[in-house]
C-alpha cells in the first residue's frame, strides 16, 4: 500500500515496512513506542526507519499519508456512495476529522498538558455558546479525577468578576473554534498579564503565533462551509483525560466514590 523502497532497508526495516503494508489504518495511529512494541525493535530503529525514507521525522510521514487511513474504508464504502447513500460519506468525514485530530497530537504536548492540571492549584474551563458541552465533559471527567476544577460559561460583567480574581498558579483551559470572540480575547488578555499557564483546544492553527506562550491542541471539524462536528473535540478531550488518568490516583478516587455512595445510599439513592 505504501510502495516503500524496500531495496536498502534493513531486516528490521523491512518488518516496519511490511508491518505498515499489511494494517495501515491502525498502525498510523500508533505511537513510535507502540510500533517498537510491537515489533519488538528499538524505538531508535523505528525512528532511523522514517529519516531512510526521506521523512524528519515519524509526525510528517503521518501528515504525508494522511489520506492512508481513508482510501481503505473509502474503498469498502465506494459501492454504497455510488448508490447516493448520505450514511457512508458522512462516517468517512467523521473518520477524517478524528485522523487530524489524532495526527496533530504530540506526546510531548500531552505529557506537558498533564503536567500542567498536575501542578494547578484549580483548572478553571472556559467554554462560551457553541462550546458549553465540551467544557461540561471535560469538567465532569476533571472532577472524577479529584482535580480541583471550576467551569464558566458566562460572559459580560460576570466574566469579568472571574477573570479578576483568576491566579498565577491555576491552569485555564479555554475553547475556541472558527474565530475568536470578545470572551475569549478578554480571557487571553488577562492570562497572559498575569502569566497564568493557559491551553487551548482550537481548530485555529494561527493561535500559536498570535500566542506563543499557550499550549495549543488542534482539533479537525471539517472545512469553513460544511457542517462542523463536534466529534474531533470530544475525542481530544478523552485522549487528554486518559493520558492524564495514567498520571493520577483515579482508582483511589473512585474506590473512595463507592464507598460514599453506599454510606449516603439511604439520602441519594442512584
Amino acid at each position: 500500500m505504501f510502495n516503500f523502497p524496500t531495496k536498502n532497508l534493513t531486516p528490521n526495516q523491512m518488518k516496519i515496512a511490511d508491518y505498515f503494508n499489511r494494517q495501515a489504518q491502525q498502525a498510523l495511529l500508533k505511537t513510535e513506542e507502540e510500533i517498537a512494541n510491537d515489533l519488538k525493535i528499538s524505538n531508535a530503529t523505528v525512528s532511523r526507519f522514517f529519516k531512510v525514507l526521506g521523512y524528519r521525522n515519524y509526525k510528517t510521514f503521518k501528515q504525508a499519508h494522511i489520506h492512508k487511513l481513508s482510501s481503505s474504508p473509502q474503498n469498502k464504502l465506494q459501492q454504497a456512495k455510488e448508490t447516493s447513500s448520505i450514511g457512508p460519506m458522512r462516517f468517512q468525514k467523521l473518520l477524517d476529522y478524528l485522523y487530524k485530530t489524532e495526527t496533530g497530537l504530540a506526546n510531548t504536548y500531552v505529557s506537558r498538558f498533564v503536567h500542567l492540571i498536575k501542578q494547578a492549584s484549580t483548572v478553571h474551563i472556559f467554554s462560551f455558546g457553541v462550546t458549553k458541552g465540551l467544557g461540561e465533559l471535560l469538567f465532569y471527567r476533571l472532577r472524577r479525577l479529584a482535580i480541583p476544577v471550576e467551569l464558566h460559561t458566562e460572559g459580560g460583567s460576570e466574566l469579568m468578576e472571574t477573570l479578576l480574581h483568576l491566579q498565577p498558579t491555576d491552569t485555564v483551559i479555554f475553547f475556541s473554534f472558527s474565530r475568536l470572540i470578545n470572551e475569549t480575547k478578554a480571557l487571553l488578555h488577562v492570562t497572559e498579564k498575569k502569566s497564568i499557564k493557559t491551553i487551548g483546544l482550537t481548530d485555529q492553527d494561527n493561535l500559536a503565533d498570535q500566542y506563543p506562550a499557550l499550549l495549543i491542541f488542534l482539533t479537525d471539524r471539517g472545512k469553513p462551509n460544511e457542517f462542523h462536528s463536534m466529534i474531533g473535540p470530544t475525542y481530544l478531550i478523552e485522549r487528554l483525560i486518559e493520558a492524564l488518568i495514567k498520571e493520577t490516583t483515579a482508582e483511589t478516587t473512585a474506590e473512595a466514590l463507592v464507598a460514599l455512595r453506599s454510606e449516603l445510599k439511604a439520602f441519594l439513592p442512584r
